[in-house]
């Protein structure tokens, strides 16, 4: 019975860590600002677009920004069917790197842009058969206001 009880534990704090509730003694500790950052930005790179999978996570600027204890995404557009897909690949990329208590969080805005993929992601996309898109200009406030003023 007592094997039966670690079992229950280990399953209930599995579903804890999915959920990054949980830190574990296995997470790999952070021994100065920067140093989880610097290796889950490495993992993330190895993590592909389930749609598109020549080019990653990161590379498509999907990956927002990386903290050491939160990982924060936005997918390509509200209602996307692949970004739970994108939350279970990324969460098990960073379970198997030993990052168990790094949560991943999903924001809508601001909304993703093509503006967001890498120069990497663009010739990935290009090789593949793609047409990525070219940048687009930030619009400046001047460059609003005189059509404000027109009115």
């Amino acid at each position: 019975m007592v094997r039966g009880a670690a079992a229950l534990k280990e399953v209930r704090s599995s579903r804890a860590k999915s959920r990054g509730v949980a830190p574990t003694h296995h997470e790999r500790p952070s021994t100065s600002l920067g140093t989880n950052e610097v290796g889950i930005w490495q993992v993330l790179r190895e993590v592909a677009d389930p749609e598109i999978p020549v080019i990653s996570v990161v590379d498509l600027g999907i990956v927002r920004s990386v903290e050491p204890d939160r990982v924060i995404i936005t997918p390509t557009y509200t209602g996307c069917p692949a970004t739970q897909v994108i939350e279970r690949d990324i969460r098990a990329a960073l379970d198997a790197a030993g990052y168990r208590g790094v949560r991943i969080e999903t924001t809508l805005s601001p909304p993703w842009t093509t503006d967001w993929i890498t120069p990497e992601g663009r010739e990935k996309l290009h090789a593949y058969g793609i047409a990525p898109p070219t940048r687009q200009a930030v619009a400046s406030s001047d460059a609003v206001l005189p059509s404000m003023e027109a009115r």
